[in-house]
């Protein structure tokens, strides 16, 4: 009873797409099914962040991301992904990832947040212009998973390193509510926390 052709499943095909990898997925309460990762533009490899909308049977929801159910979102540097994806309860949804700079100085990326209406649409009122970013190891910092905190506020954790081969340590960086570092968090006073 799941997806157009009987066989349970549904496929994701962003537009000028030519590689997509699906890291994340949430269900709302209403049974609407989300699901995140990257989209990959061209031969150069580069990716954006990922979301789309499924109804509770499969069909792509055309109520959201301004009625093609999905999106990309590109923070303007590298290699962007969301690995996780969180459904707050007023509906607005968190994209936890990673961004990135640029290749030519070995793709370093830092945790972060990108925060959209319930309806698809980047929330600017969050973070900055609706991301929130944050750098942990100064180099390879890739969040494996993601959690919604009591107070409002969103906690990634993952490996964080001073590049792609290094080896790599445990970090944590805690957002708050409007989707800064929260001081209040770690010793350091800008919301991160690295264990070795």
């Amino acid at each position: 009873a799941f997806g157009a052709a009987g066989d349970g499943s549904v496929t994701v095909t962003p537009a000028q797409r030519n590689d997509v990898a699906l890291l994340g997925v949430a269900v709302q309460p209403d049974g609407r099914i989300l699901v995140a990762g990257f989209a990959s533009l061209g031969v150069s490899g580069r990716s954006d962040m990922m979301v789309a909308r499924f109804l509770a049977d499969g069909a792509l929801d055309t109520s959201f991301a301004g009625g093609a159910g999905m999106a990309t979102f590109d923070f303007g540097t590298w290699n962007d992904a969301a690995s996780r994806v969180l459904v707050q309860a007023d509906g607005r949804l968190l994209l936890a990832g990673r961004v990135g700079n640029n290749a030519s100085n070995g793709d370093p990326t830092d945790f972060a947040v990108l925060r959209l209406t319930a309806a698809g649409q980047i929330d600017t009122a969050y973070g900055s212009n609706g991301w929130a970013r944050a750098n942990v190891a100064g180099g390879y910092d890739v969040p494996r998973g993601a959690v919604l905190t009591a107070d409002g506020g969103v906690v990634l954790a993952g490996r964080v390193a001073s590049s792609g081969g290094a080896n790599g340590d445990v970090g944590l960086v805690k957002f708050t509510a409007a989707g800064q570092p929260d001081s209040a968090f770690g010793a350091n006073g800008n919301g991160t926390v690295r264990i070795n």
